[in-house]
């Protein structure tokens, strides 16, 4: 399975290439093209070699013509960029349904153990990290929260409280020679709420990314603890016996461009646009699913699942749901538990959408 996905994987990377082969027949720039569209596109990649495809279908013309539209909707930049964004994300759905020794022999480049080195809650302070816990009263956020779980069959009476986690590290002014780097800050800051196993992103800023706005360079200080993935999860580990089933992760107000450009492209190829909650949810096998999984806050909560399997236990991202509240945009990651039953339904269902786009 691992040799069937990397082939498929390689046929997807061919895309520009076989695209660029191909008569070109530019539509009005008014036309909307929905993700069905996309989703036809890729099974006939997936589904075999543009030259060896049933004639009637015409897949070459259908290619071509179709990217072409999609180029006039977003740009040929922006299409790259989905292109790039859904590649990964179907990396990264098999990835979470993999056991951990496949998970390893799976990743870029191929590892010994997918299993992340931060499995307990002390690697925060040995890695330079100051924090504190406080109980959250954001009544805005707590009152976000309230819908989400609303979906579910709780007893609000007995959800309890809700953490705010904030952790910083300083890294301290540098000067080399004429050059002179100011300090910059990282800071790793969630809400979570144990019974209704929620972890909120609120603010968080990588080493690397600190680096980056202090225009320092990105590897200056920056420690082995450096990802938003094992950070949430280590800063979930501090709650200790309390902490339940992790079942939501809510990537809030979200910042990253990368990510805004992800959802303004799947919101123009579709005619579509952002809305308030409930917003539109997208299943995580459909390419819309598979392009937020790809995204720089959706890799992370992937990243979290398929790197600490051994503390969380095999879940899955089954479905993501868009929404913006106040102007500013919010993605939600529904998680569900995988047992071996499953697991092989489901993953044979991953496999099959990339075979056939359904």
């Amino acid at each position: 399975m691992d040799v069937f996905y990397q082939s498929q994987l390689e046929k997807h990377r061919h895309i520009s290439r076989i695209a660029n082969r191909i008569d070109r027949n530019r539509p009005q720039p008014d036309t909307h093209f929905t993700m069905s569209d996309m989703q036809a596109l890729y099974a006939m990649l997936a589904a075999s070699d543009a030259s060896s495809v049933l004639p009637d279908r015409q897949p070459t013309l259908q290619l071509g013509t179709f990217r072409e539209r999609l180029e006039a909707c977003l740009g040929n930049y922006r299409v790259k960029q989905l292109e790039k964004a859904l590649i990964k994300g179907q990396q990264l759905h098999q990835l979470m349904f993999a056991n951990g020794q496949s998970a390893a022999r799976m990743s870029t480049p191929p590892r010994n153990t997918a299993a992340s080195a931060f499995r307990h809650e002390e690697a925060i302070q040995a890695n330079g990290y100051n924090g504190a816990t406080s109980e959250c009263e954001d009544t805005a956020l707590l009152a976000i929260l309230s819908e989400i779980l609303r979906q579910g069959s709780y007893d609000f009476s007995i959800l309890g409280r809700t953490f705010s986690f904030e952790h910083e590290l300083l890294m301290p002014a540098h000067k080399t020679g004429d050059h002179y780097y100011p300090e910059a800050t990282a800071k790793f800051s969630q809400v979570i709420n144990p019974i209704g196993g929620i972890i909120v992103a609120c603010e968080n800023l990588s080493p690397t990314g600190a680096n980056r706005e202090a225009e320092r360079p990105l590897g200056l200080d920056v420690p082995r603890l450096s990802n938003w993935s094992d950070m949430a999860f280590l800063q979930w580990r501090l709650l200790g016996s309390i902490a339940s089933n992790l079942r939501y992760v809510l990537r809030h107000r979200i910042t990253n461009e990368i990510t805004e450009s992800i959802v303004e492209s799947i919101n123009a190829a579709s005619a579509t646009e952002i809305l308030q909650w409930p917003g539109r949810t997208y299943d995580a096998n459909s390419l819309e699913g598979q392009a937020l999984l790809g995204t720089p806050n959706g890799s992370g909560v992937a990243f979290m699942l398929y790197q600490h399997k051994h503390d969380l236990g095999l879940k899955v991202i089954n479905k993501i749901t868009a929404f913006e509240k106040d102007r500013e945009l919010m993605l939600l990651f529904y998680i569900v538990d995988v047992g071996p039953r499953t697991r092989t339904a489901m993953s044979q269902g991953a496999v099959d959408f990339i075979m056939a786009g359904i």
